[in-house]
């Protein structure tokens, strides 16, 4: 049984793994080898399905043989007996209904055995969720106050597993309220790693995080996040509309607000061009709408309750470099505390703090002109930029 559910649990995986890439297969050509390779997973579902079916026919068979031949065979050897003169009449008779009586629930539980076993093989994988440790323990941890933006970590390193090499490397830094700060590094270097970090979705293995000079371990994620918007690099757009998916953590929220966050990401021009406006229902993905649409309606989910802090992850990478000025000098105009992960270097050149990567470690902290100035890594992270753009 528990083997059935692990194949199974294979296929539909893969099934729902080959429809969400389906773009991707067909632009390489290899819809066929996916097909093939799912229809291999199927085939083992199958064969597990006709071995389950194979025993329970065993079973129905002997449970059915023992309900019809087990009071014959009695009745057969107590008649025997009450002509040798062994039993008497009534005697056989009273054993054999209590023969009935025993037999009949003995078939029905011998009937149910396959299904005790296929609940103990559903608790077993179940065990998995169960057995996982709760995000926090609500006992210790308290709501967080109404954040003033400012962010403090102290030494913080992560790994991904106990075997794995730190993606953050004793990372120190003070964000102040309102402060713009740009996370900037090679590809690897543990920017996205250090956001995920600051909205509680990792812990830290060492070192210490606060908001406002809160630890983050004593503060509710959920109240934490209430007050920070983040968009990451892959933004999921979910199968309702529009106004649905901008008002995603209050569904209560106006039309007039959720109007406001889309203009503020520059994306409510798009929107009223759609054939229901706020009410256009999206397919899930957001696939019938292009990247910098998708990354915009992210940024206006994000904006839409006034978050203290943002965090954007590459949230304007697919956006062209008009559209891009125009979100910045929008954001600009926020009174929130920016963290920004950016490679472009119209993102980064006004942040009052430009933070620098490498391997998880920050090498360089400061203004974009005191970096340059420095002639360190950002100056050459710069320089490379600037000859691929030319070149």
């Amino acid at each position: 049984m528990a083997q059935n559910l692990s194949v199974q649990a294979r296929s539909e995986s893969y099934q729902v793994e080959m429809l969400a890439g389906m773009e991707s297969l067909k632009a390489m050509g290899s819809e066929q080898r996916a097909v093939e390779h799912w229809s291999g997973l199927f085939v083992d579902t199958l064969n597990i399905a006709l071995d389950r079916g194979r025993l329970a026919a065993w079973v129905e068979s002997l449970t059915g043989t023992l309900r019809l031949a087990s009071p014959l065979i009695i009745l057969v050897v107590g008649a025997l007996l009450v002509l040798g003169g062994t039993l008497t009449l009534g005697t056989m008779l009273a054993m054999s209904a209590l023969a009935a009586g025993f037999l009949t629930p003995l078939g029905n539980l011998v009937a149910t055995a396959s299904q005790f076993q296929l609940l103990g093989s559903y608790l077993e994988r179940l065990d998995d969720v169960f057995d996982t440790e709760a995000e926090q323990e609500r006992a210790r941890v308290r709501p967080a106050p109404k954040l003033a933006g400012q962010i403090e970590l102290e030494q913080v390193s992560f790994r991904y597993g106990p075997v794995a090499t730190d993606a953050v490397k004793d990372v120190t830094l003070r964000v102040q309220p309102g402060q713009f700060v740009a996370l900037v590094g090679r590809s690897g270097s543990g920017k996205s790693t250090l956001a995920s970090l600051l909205v509680g979705l990792y812990r830290p293995t060492q070192g210490r995080i606060a908001f406002d000079g809160g630890d983050l371990r004593g503060l509710e994620v959920r109240s934490l996040r209430s007050q920070v918007g983040i968009v990451t690099q892959r933004p999921y757009l979910f199968g309702a509309c529009v106004r649905a998916n901008i008002a995603l953590a209050d569904p209560t929220l106006s039309l007039d607000a959720v109007e406001g966050a889309a203009r503020t990401a520059q994306v409510h021009e798009d929107i009223v061009a759609m054939p229901m406006g706020y009410e256009t229902l999206l397919s899930d993905g957001g696939a019938s709408l292009s990247g910098g649409q998708r990354q915009r309606l992210a940024l206006a989910r994000a904006l839409v309750r006034k978050p203290a802090v943002l965090v954007l992850d590459e949230a304007t990478s697919a956006l062209d470099a008009i559209t891009e000025q125009q979100v910045q000098a929008a954001l600009s105009q926020l009174q929130c505390t920016r963290v920004v992960i950016a490679h472009r270097l119209s993102t980064v050149r006004s942040a009052d703090l430009i933070v620098v990567m490498d391997e998880g470690r920050v090498v360089e902290q400061g203004t974009h002109e005191a970096l340059l100035h420095r002639g360190g890594y950002y100056a050459h992270l710069v320089a490379a930029q600037l000859a691929s753009t030319t070149s």
